[in-house]
C-alpha cells in the first residue's frame, strides 16, 4: 500500500483505519 506512506497523516485514524484493515484482512483470506 503506497499510498498510506503518503497521504499517512491523519487520514489513517477511526472509521478509515477499520475499513483498511478490514479490505487487508479480506484480501489475505482470498490468497
Amino acid at each position: 500500500m503506497v499510498w498510506s506512506t503518503k497521504y499517512r497523516y491523519k487520514v489513517l485514524t477511526g472509521a478509515l483505519r477499520l475499513r483498511v484493515r478490514d479490505i487487508c484482512r479480506q484480501v489475505c483470506r482470498e490468497n
